[in-house]
């Protein structure tokens, strides 16, 4: 789940700083400890396969640049993860991927950093705003969808974002008050919605971006 916070972030001891992609790297984190890794723009959409030997958090914090706020999304594996990273659009100066060990036991990992073709409309862009919706697949046994709105015309404000199967029978609609939401899975009447194809239209003053997700359990 995202949510936005005001913080001066701290002075992050990097375990590994990546620039270029792809990027790999293993490790070990003693019992209850944890390591940061600073991830800077790529020429495209990041992607990371993340491998641990036990249960562990991972968290994504986005560095807000200049008057921006950070935000802040986490994600628990028990032992892989393959996940598209939040975007770092002109709002964000970097990501810092927090690491956590919870356990007693050592943990051992690697992962991976590769960069992706974007799934962004361009005519969205030129309407004057861009989406992000990720993971995709989704699966919400594990985790929620994230609607990241990356506005292009700070004078646009979220409306909207609608899901429809594919017998375009609407099976969700989500008002997005901020510019990053999530879809829990959950259908209008509060059932979980089974696997399968979905489109979902997002609506931003009256401008309209669609595309599909993929639900799997």
């Amino acid at each position: 789940m995202f949510c936005e916070i005001e913080v001066n972030l701290p002075n992050f001891s990097t375990q590994a700083t990546h620039s270029s992609y792809p990027a790999d790297r293993t490790g070990t984190i003693k019992a209850w400890a944890a390591k940061y890794i600073k991830i800077n723009h790529g020429d495209s959409d990041l992607q990371i396969h993340f491998e641990a030997n036990h249960e562990i958090d991972i968290t994504a914090i986005r560095k807000g640049s200049g008057e921006n706020i950070s935000t802040v999304t986490k994600y628990t594996i028990t032992d892989s993860l393959t996940q598209l990273l939040p975007a770092i659009t002109d709002d964000y100066s970097y990501i810092i991927l927090v690491i956590t060990n919870k356990s007693n036991a050592q943990l051992d990992y690697s992962y991976s950093i590769t960069e992706t073709e974007s799934d962004v409309d361009e005519n969205a862009i030129c309407n004057g705003f861009s989406a992000f919706v990720y993971p995709n697949p989704v699966n919400f046994n594990k985790q929620n969808l994230n609607i990241d709105i990356a506005e292009i015309d700070k004078n646009f404000s979220s409306d909207k974002i609608e899901f429809f199967n594919l017998k375009g029978q609407k099976v969700r609609t989500l008002s997005l008050w901020q510019k990053i939401d999530t879809w829990d899975g959950r259908d209008d009447r509060g059932k979980s919605v089974p696997a399968g194809i979905y489109f979902y239209k997002i609506t931003v003053e009256g401008r309209e971006q669609t595309n599909k997700i993929v639900v799997i359990k």
